[in-house]
């Protein structure tokens, strides 16, 4: 599963569209920051996207240790599933342009899912909204369930 969660995480990157205040600059690489995920899924996603750009962006995996401050994400993966620091580092990171993925489902703007032994993902486009980002609604008509903007 943790190849598919590696190239999902990879494809996102296609689908959501940041404001330029999440960048530095046009040179500034994608940054993909990992929370609380195992040695073999960090592997795997280095190995994903080696060599990939997008929109002319070289994209970075870097690992966040405990205690360390998270900034300058575009993507934030949390694979731990302790509740309590999943829900702090979430708090960390709100209303700034940044992009959270959980594997637990109801975490994160994009949290993952098993269902009929498959890899699927849930989408809150009010947490993505305030945070500055916009997710294709391409994307969106993938996702199991998606909390919608009244």
């Amino acid at each position: 599963m943790d190849g598919v969660k590696a190239a999902f995480l990879f494809k996102f990157t296609s689908y959501v569209e940041w404001p330029p205040s999440a960048f530095m600059s046009t040179a500034t690489t994608l940054n993909i920051c990992l929370v609380g995920s195992s040695d073999q899924f960090n592997t795997t996603l280095s190995k994903v996207v080696q060599g990939e750009s997008i929109d002319g962006r070289r994209i970075m995996v870097s690992q966040i240790q405990a205690g360390e401050k998270i900034s300058g994400c575009q993507i934030l993966f949390i694979g731990s599933p302790d509740g309590q620091r999943s829900a702090a580092i979430l708090e960390s990171v709100r209303g700034t342009p940044t992009l959270t993925v959980s594997n637990q489902p109801s975490e994160g703007i994009i949290g993952f899912l098993i269902l009929n032994n498959r890899v699927r993902f849930n989408i809150d486009a009010v947490s993505a909204a305030e945070n500055g980002l916009v997710i294709s609604s391409r994307l969106m008509t993938l996702a199991v369930n998606v909390k919608r903007r009244e």
